[in-house]
């Protein structure tokens, strides 16, 4: 595991930090609430991330801004694991700069945690999936994009 800055906290600031990795950039876990990032760049690993942790997972009040992704995986991401459950509220991704990411510039996934994976998987596997209740139940509210540049990738 590579992660840059992988955090579970309240009351977070993060100015000014240029991570190169390859996994999670900057991730906020469960628990986490009054954070604010700023003015940083985050290359090749997974980009700005809110997600995972606990099996109950809970994010309240999450800023990003004035920050760039340079050929992360995600621009921006917020994701689940399996079975997930939790709440997410009072996120904001604001004038970030999304250069060439390898997946997505912009990601909410609260199926399953690997986009690739749901990719890659057949017809059969889907339905296996569905079969065992592979599906997070967090809830997901208030989410702000706003001033996003993007150069290249996809928006899921």
């Amino acid at each position: 595991n590579t992660d840059g800055f992988d955090i579970a906290a309240t009351d977070v600031h993060i100015t000014n930090v240029n991570v190169q990795n390859g996994d999670d950039s900057i991730c906020f876990k469960s628990p986490s609430s009054n954070v604010l990032v700023e003015n940083s760049i985050v290359s090749q690993g997974n980009g700005l991330v809110v997600g995972t942790g606990t099996d109950e997972s809970y994010f309240y009040n999450i800023t990003f801004r004035n920050c760039t992704t340079n050929a992360t995986k995600y621009g921006c991401h917020i994701k689940f694991k399996d079975a997930q459950k939790g709440m997410v509220d009072g996120v904001v991704f604001s004038n970030i700069t999304i250069i060439y990411p390898q997946i997505t510039a912009l990601d909410i996934n609260t199926n399953r945690q690997d986009f690739m994976t749901d990719i890659r998987n057949t017809q059969e596997e889907k339905q296996e999936d569905n079969e065992f209740g592979v599906s997070s139940n967090v809830t997901v509210r208030s989410v702000t994009f706003s001033g996003i540049r993007a150069l290249g990738g996809l928006v899921a």
